[in-house]
């Protein structure tokens, strides 16, 4: 059979293995031992999840689909002689490659980020984050909080603090990005409506500003202002991994892995990415969704290739951005039209249920088991508190336009 290899197991690498079970021998390589369910790990900061809700065990998930797990990390690529060289000292060889590996952090110009700030990537950053927020509410005294950032996951992270932290007289929150507005690339009036529900809170919006260093007790912006952190939480951006550069795969640092619109690499024929790895003609949002569709395609194309067939063009499913405000709102935001109210929080909570149900159907006791844990927490943290609230359950059936174009 066709050795298969696929570097990393989150969105794209999964589905990749799962399109392929039982018909390649695959192994599928990840430095970590779970399967996180990234979307969502900003609720860590509330504590409406935990950490075992969003963690699948990788080596169990590719088992079941027939597959091989190897925990180990990439040192290099050798896509001339069809071999990956792995940071144990081993090395696999290899007929076709799947790469998956996300995207790192981007922070190489901002001095002391990487000492002192908390990152929003993994189940275990946001889980500190959330452990840290509650050591320091604790202490009543005034506190302050720098989140970094005010794209998708800066705005839910802020949502997320509001929702367990608003009532806190000590808490002082600014958030700092170089845009203009809030979700830079949705319609302002996004902008405008989450301006008027923090407004009461007294966040601090520092806007067009830019973070040049962060210490272990302040952030210094472009404009020379210093603002006081207890905590530094960096949303800001991701850059590629540095593999890629090592591995000649780009023609240098801060460049994606080009790929044509099959998800074929444009210089290695047996190579294909996926996910937030891959620079796409045209351009394409780094989002779960479009990950989960890549990794399907890639392979289907990779045995497409074994078969001598032509190879199928990704074409971007058109599916709104779901968006949640803690439990002050939510947004469905799709091209120039979005619609307002947190009855979006549940359709967003259900596609969390669906996808997670996916990757670990409920046959064998040990899935079954988390299938009640993840379904339990819903009902208790997110259903019951709006089924016992008059207002939030009457607040649940409004849905209002707020741009339609």
């Amino acid at each position: 059979m066709t050795r298969v290899v696929i570097l990393g197991g989150g969105f794209g690498g999964l589905a990749a293995a799962q399109e392929l079970a039982g018909r390649c021998q695959v192994t599928l390589v990840d430095r970590r031992k779970w399967f996180e369910y990234l979307p969502a790990i900003h609720e860590l900061v509330s504590g409406v999840k935990k950490p075992e809700h969003l963690r699948l065990p990788l080596a169990e998930l590719v088992a079941r689909m027939g597959h091989r797990f190897l925990l180990d990390e990439v040192a290099r690529i050798e896509p001339d002689n069809h071999r990956i060289d792995l940071v144990s000292g081993g090395s696999l060889p290899y007929d076709l490659l799947i790469m998956a590996l996300g995207g790192v952090d981007a922070t190489q110009r901002v001095t002391g980020a990487r000492d002192h700030a908390r990152f929003f990537k993994s189940v275990d950053d946001c889980a500190g984050i959330g452990s840290r927020l509650a050591e320091l509410a604790g202490k009543n005294r005034v506190f302050d909080v720098v989140v970094v950032g005010g794209g998708l996951e800066g705005v839910e992270t802020l949502g997320e603090i509001l929702r367990r932290f608003r009532s806190y007289e000590s808490i002082r929150i600014h958030l700092v990005d170089g845009a203009r507005r809030l979700l830079r690339d949705a319609p302002p009036e996004v902008d405008r409506h989450l301006r008027s529900l923090i407004q009461p809170y007294g966040v601090e919006l520092l806007l067009q500003e830019r973070v040049i260093e962060v210490t272990e007790g302040t952030v210094r912006l472009h404009s020379g202002r210093e603002i006081p952190s207890d905590l530094t939480i960096w949303t800001g951006g991701i850059g590629p991994p540095p593999v890629l550069e090592r591995s000649g795969l780009t023609g240098g640092p801060g460049e994606w892995l080009e790929v044509g619109q099959t998800l074929q690499s444009i210089e290695q024929e047996g190579l294909f990415g996926v996910g937030d790895l891959v620079s796409l003609p045209g351009g394409l949002s780094k989002q779960a969704y479009h990950a989960l569709d890549m990794g399907r395609l890639a392979a289907r194309n990779l045995e497409r290739l074994v078969a001598g067939r032509s190879l199928l063009p990704f074409v971007p499913s058109a599916k709104p951005m779901l968006l949640s405000f803690g439990d002050l709102s939510g947004y469905l935001i799709w091209e120039g039209k979005v619609l307002e109210g947190t009855a979006v929080n549940l359709a967003k909570e259900s596609v969390y249920q669906l996808v997670m149900g996916r990757f670990d159907p409920p046959s064998p006791r040990r899935s079954l088991g988390r299938l009640g844990s993840r379904l339990a927490a819903a009902g208790r943290e997110l259903v019951w508190p709006t089924l016992s609230s008059v207002g939030r359950l009457v607040g649940m059936g409004r849905l209002r336009v707020l741009a339609w174009r």
